[in-house]
């Protein structure tokens, strides 16, 4: 029997799919790219950079960077978050 409730959820067919779903999509993001590098493909709209462009990155690394922060405060079944970007 699992240890917790959400073991419970993760141990069926799919398990170790959902388990390891974020390595997956870095394994596939890293492929994606490296296919892309040998083809010499470049991304429609982004090379080279316009001010569009530059905005959009900003925005993104913006974000990724504010989820970290949250996702290293937070603790999930934990008591109420207060420090942080909360």
């Amino acid at each position: 029997m699992p240890s917790n409730k959400n073991q419970a959820e993760f141990s069926g067919k799919w398990g170790w799919t959902v388990r390891n779903r974020m390595r997956l999509m870095w394994w596939l993001l890293a492929g994606l790219l490296f296919i892309a590098v040998i083809f010499g493909w470049t991304p429609l709209g982004l090379w080279p950079i316009t001010g569009r462009a530059a905005v959009a990155i900003a925005l993104l690394a913006t974000g990724m960077g504010l989820r970290s922060w949250a996702a290293g405060v937070i603790h999930k079944d934990g008591s109420l978050a207060t420090t942080g970007p909360y």
